[in-house]
């Protein structure tokens, strides 16, 4: 019986030793194991966009990069960038040359004063406005407004279409700052082909999105039933393409017969005559465009606002979202009292 006892008290020691250990490596495991989810290293570099301006892209695309960067950098699990001054100061790291040294400067000269905090969004704003070309931003206005449109020579409407919303965002996205979308939306309809522009029309007042629908929802239904009009696109084409071919052959006909005309007459004031009436054809304006800013230099108004001008000629007027808009009667008067001879069909009455 003594011996059985002693048996019995030995196996459970040793039972009790393994259960021990056991229960330590278990708690050295579950050790290791948080240690390593918490020593989890992050890139900080992963994200970053390359400095500006070696990237080459515009200020406004430079600043949405960078967002991006923060937004990913805190999806990984890195807290830093919450802190602002954090934000500011990798994002003034990361712009060389003279556009860095100019918002260092602004960043520098906010702190010194105290007026303002110099928060992210401050140096951002700054940047994206000492950094933005007048004169480009008015070139894609005025190309978004008046005269991009889809491409008669692509067959399938749908194409033609798609192609020109993919040029239209291209040139949207390079617009710094903000814009109209009603503006754009207006657009939009004005150069699609008019049973393509009814037929949108009438889908978003059966679906009761007047008002409210956005610019890229339009942009998919206009492509969506570009197709269900290829007939009058079809049509649509032939007639620009004959127009197209008219209009070159009648305004080199008027110039060979002046040529003709005045081919076989010496005299000064002849001469004279058959340059300034070859030139009065050849410089007639080639499109709406032309008059406007003829329209605006002969009456010395801002091309912006239509004001009395208060700019020099490049630079972008603030006063207004869009360029405001001349009646088309009263431009057509002026282009009459011109001599301009325009084709005022592609453009709307208002």
């Amino acid at each position: 019986m003594a011996d059985n006892n002693n048996n019995n008290s030995n196996s459970n020691s040793s039972n009790t030793s393994t259960s021990s250990s056991s229960n330590r490596s278990r708690g050295r495991s579950n050790n290791n194991s948080n240690n390593d989810s918490n020593n989890v290293r992050i890139d900080i570099k992963q994200g970053l966009p390359e400095s500006y301006p070696k990237i080459n892209i515009s200020a406004k695309m430079f600043v949405d990069r960078m967002d991006s960067y923060f937004q990913l950098q805190e999806a990984l699990g890195n807290t830093l960038f919450k802190d602002n001054t954090v934000k500011v100061l990798t994002f003034l790291n990361n712009i060389t040359d003279s556009a860095g040294t100019a918002i260092q400067l602004y960043y520098s000269t906010l702190r010194e004063r105290g007026i303002v905090p110099p928060t992210y969004a401050t140096i951002c704003a700054e940047f994206i406005k000492s950094n933005t070309d007048v004169a480009e931003q008015d070139n894609l206005m005025r190309e978004l407004i008046y005269e991009l449109r889809p491409d008669t020579n692509t067959y399938m409407h749908e194409d033609a279409v798609r192609d020109y919303v993919h040029r239209f965002n291209e040139k949207l996205r390079r617009l710094e700052g903000s814009y109209d979308q009603q503006s754009m939306k207006n657009a939009i309809m004005q150069h699609i082909h008019p049973a393509l522009r009814s037929h949108v029309q009438t889908l978003v007042v059966a679906q009761g999105r007047i008002g409210i629908i956005t610019l890229s929802e339009l942009q998919r239904l206009v492509i969506s039933n570009a197709n269900a009009v290829q007939d009058k696109w079809n049509a649509w084409r032939n007639n620009a393409r004959d127009r197209q071919g008219t209009k070159r052959t009648y305004q080199q006909t008027r110039i060979n017969h002046i040529e003709s005309s005045f081919r076989d007459m010496n005299t000064h004031q002849s001469s004279n005559g058959d340059s300034s009436s070859i030139n009065a054809i050849s410089n007639q304006p080639r499109g709406i465009m032309d008059v406007v800013r003829a329209y605006c230099n002969a009456k010395n108004l801002c091309r912006w606002c239509k004001q009395e001008r208060h700019l020099a000629a490049n630079q972008r007027c603030n006063a207004v979202d869009r360029p405001v808009h001349i009646p088309d009667e009263e431009l057509r008067a002026f282009a009459s009292s011109r001599g301009y001879s325009l084709n005022f069909r592609g453009r709307q009455l208002k």
